[in-house]
This record gives C-alpha cells, sequence and structure tokens, in this order.
C-alpha cells in the first residue's frame, strides 16, 4: 500500500486528519485486532476484502504516524466505523479501487469523507439526485457533477442516521472559493444542519471531498 496524500490542518492540534493510499499489492491482515479481522473474514468479494484491510491499515497508519496514538481496531454502529478505544473520536471511510480514504476527526463524531472518479453515468442520473440549483452550478461538468456527489455521500456519512433523499434533504451549495463547499442537511422534525466540505483534486482525475466541521444553521 502507497500512502499518497496526508492533510494535517494543524502540526500541534489533533483537530482533522485526512488520509488517502493507493493498493499497490496482497495486503497482510497481519497486526490487525481481532474486530477488525472478523469484519474483513466476512467479506468474500477480493476487491471489496481488499478495500476493507486497506483503510484500516491506513487508519492505523494516520493514528501511530501522526496523532501517536495506538489503535486498537474498529467497531460498526449500522455502517458507521468507531474507532475501538476511542469514544469521541469520529472516523470516517472511502475507496474507489485501488484508493482508499480515510478522515479523523478529535472534536467531531459527524465525519464524512468520500472519494470518487467523474463519470459518465452522472450525466444520467444527475436530475434524480441534484437539485436546481446544483445543475444550475455544475451543468454537464463532469467534475462538478463529481464533487457534488462526493459532497452528498460525505454529508450522508457525517449525518449518519440514513434514510435521507439525496434531492431534497442533502443539499450543496458551491462557496466562493473553489476549495470548499457548504452542506446542508434539512430534514423534517431535525434542526438544519449545516458543514463545511473541503475538495482536494488529484492528478489523476480523483475528487476527494470530506466534512467534519459544523456551522451554525441559518
Amino acid at each position: 500500500m502507497e500512502i499518497i496524500w496526508v492533510h494535517k490542518p494543524t502540526e500541534h492540534i489533533q483537530s482533522t486528519l485526512i488520509g488517502l493510499a493507493r493498493l499497490t499489492d496482497t495486503l497482510s491482515t497481519a497486526g490487525l485486532p481481532a474486530s477488525d479481522l472478523q469484519y474483513v473474514e466476512s467479506i468474500e468479494h477480493p476487491v471489496r476484502r481488499s478495500e476493507a484491510i486497506g483503510v484500516r491499515l491506513l487508519l492505523r497508519y494516520l493514528l501511530e504516524e501522526h496523532w501517536h496514538m495506538p489503535y486498537t481496531g474498529t467497531l460498526r454502529r449500522g455502517k458507521q466505523p468507531l474507532l475501538n478505544g476511542y469514544p469521541s473520536v469520529g472516523v470516517s471511510f472511502s475507496h474507489a479501487y485501488p484508493y482508499v480514504a480515510v478522515a479523523l476527526s478529535a472534536h467531531f463524531r459527524e465525519v464524512g469523507i468520500d472519494i470518487e472518479r467523474p463519470r459518465p453515468q452522472l450525466l444520467r442520473v444527475a436530475p434524480r439526485i441534484f437539485a436546481e440549483q446544483e445543475m444550475l452550478w455544475a451543468g454537464n461538468d463532469l467534475e462538478k457533477l463529481g464533487i457534488l456527489w462526493a459532497a452528498k455521500e460525505a454529508l450522508f456519512k457525517a449525518y449518519a442516521e440514513g434514510k435521507l433523499i439525496y434531492r431534497t434533504e442533502l443539499l450543496v451549495e458551491p462557496a466562493p472559493q473553489d476549495a470548499f463547499l457548504i452542506g446542508w442537511v434539512r430534514k423534517e422534525k431535525i434542526p438544519l444542519l449545516s458543514f463545511e466540505l473541503r475538495v482536494h483534486r488529484l492528478p489523476d482525475a480523483l475528487l476527494c471531498v470530506w466534512t467534519n466541521q459544523r456551522l451554525n444553521p441559518r
């Protein structure tokens, strides 16, 4: 596995940590905690199995090398991973083979990350999953459509409660600066939630979008 990018906003404050890696060879599960092994062994598809191992190896690397914290494995709460032994730390996974990504937040449990490649299929499904204002911003630009899709996926993971309608309950608003967006979770009977979304582009057209910064609702 090759570590290709680590984002650490400040050197001395354990706030947010983002990592991306490329899976380059057969991955060993040696040294992974029992909870990780149990989950990995339940996956039959070889690619999905490699991704599951890869995100956990990347998570271990980020914790041990950048936060100097021992890695004790992951648990599951529905579809959301939990960091065993660190109940206040938020964690999120994403994968687009051969890439895997991990987001960590020391201050917010509401954290989400997604990596995507802009795909022509988005042109076909865009009217069903993007709001009118989002479509006006993106048009037929595949990169912008990919950013919107990744942003909504990151918001979905950060909200962590599931059952959201992407077109009407997960909304993305481009900000003046190209490096970030504002995401909104609008769901009946819950307070309006807003998040800052950050965007990182890789040379081979892979997009990384993540959030863990809660904002005050309008």
